[in-house]
């Protein structure tokens, strides 16, 4: 089954409009705003026989720290939403040159978390469970009213289906996000893959 994994990706965190020519700050407060909340393919999966209906859900997490914008992110299958295919959290912030950095993290024991934003299960997430995933953080740049970026090269290392490493491509605007995720082996010969970006489109600011 070809889905998207990375992504990825809180209800809004400032009052901001979610424009990209804010300060360096409010860049990384708007990007995560924008990945924030509930959002579904429903309409692309309707007319694309080649892609699954998913649900993507994102929540703030870890409120205290100073470090960026934390998130959860849970993907699953809409019929099946408490049992999803993927959780990670993104620490979004400011980069170099006016880009914006959303860092992978995969969380141990992560079915402690299924659904955590019912019942307050997401406030007993800690830093210390949380591990990097190195070399597949989203770089981000302002193109309009969007951002969009990807991972870099051949650094996000794969295993699945015979990969060698993974890539993410993402554009991200306050309607909803595009995030087109594909395997390639060692020769970078692709392996796995769908054949364009899943389109999921915000349904609400909080699941």
């Amino acid at each position: 089954m070809r889905l998207l994994t990375g992504l990825a990706l809180i209800a809004c965190l400032t009052a901001c409009s979610g424009a990209p020519t804010a300060g360096a700050a409010d860049r990384a407060a708007a990007v995560a705003a924008m990945l924030a909340g509930k959002f579904d393919n429903v309409g692309q999966a309707g007319t694309d026989v080649d892609q699954r209906t998913v649900q993507l859900t994102v929540v703030p997490v870890l409120a205290g720290r100073d470090d960026g914008h934390w998130l959860y992110v849970e993907q699953a299958m809409t019929l099946t939403p408490d049992k999803p295919y993927g959780q990670r959290v993104y620490r979004v912030h400011e980069g170099a040159d006016g880009e914006v950095l959303a860092e992978l993290f995969s969380i141990e024991k992560p079915h402690r978390f299924v659904n955590g934003w019912q019942g307050g299960k997401l406030a007993q997430l800690q830093h210390d469970a949380l591990r990097p995933l190195a070399g597949c953080t989203f770089h981000l740049r302002a193109e309009g009213d969007a951002w969009r970026g990807s991972t870099e090269g051949k650094a996000c290392e794969s295993k699945r289906g015979g990969a060698a490493y993974a890539t993410t491509e993402v554009t991200i605007d306050a309607k909803g996000l595009r995030a087109w995720e594909r395997g390639f082996d060692a020769s970078g010969k692709e392996v796995w893959g769908a054949k364009g970006p899943y389109e999921f489109i915000k349904r609400a600011e909080k699941p």
